[in-house]
């Protein structure tokens, strides 16, 4: 790997705390406090801390050799779409446990 072997993000206090490398499905983290803000409002309660993520070794490398740092537009379109894909998911599943809680609350 030749490029950027740590970077700096800000991840959410408790999912640092209690979930990294814990939770099924694996925990986000971002790029700016900023676009944590907007994307997991609760940390304004919860804290959020910064963290440094060190790329240790490359356990399989993926299908186009990617090694230089750099996503031609197709690769990244599919990456987007894919995470695009992943909050819908997220979204429809806490929106149904939500509609079950209020029916469990309010009947």
């Amino acid at each position: 790997m030749k490029k950027r072997e740590t970077r700096i993000a800000y991840m959410d206090l408790t999912d640092f705390v209690w979930e990294l490398g814990e939770a099924k499905g694996g925990n986000d983290i971002y790029a700016s406090v900023k676009d944590l803000l907007e994307n997991k409002p609760c940390a304004n309660e919860c804290g959020y801390v910064k963290v440094k993520v060190l790329l240790e070794k490359v356990l399989k490398r993926d299908s186009h050799n990617f090694e230089d740092g750099e996503w031609t537009h197709e690769e990244k379109r599919r990456h987007y779409k894919d995470k695009i894909q992943k909050a819908k998911d997220r979204l429809t599943l806490y929106t149904n446990h939500l509609a079950k809680l209020d029916e469990d609350i309010n009947g």
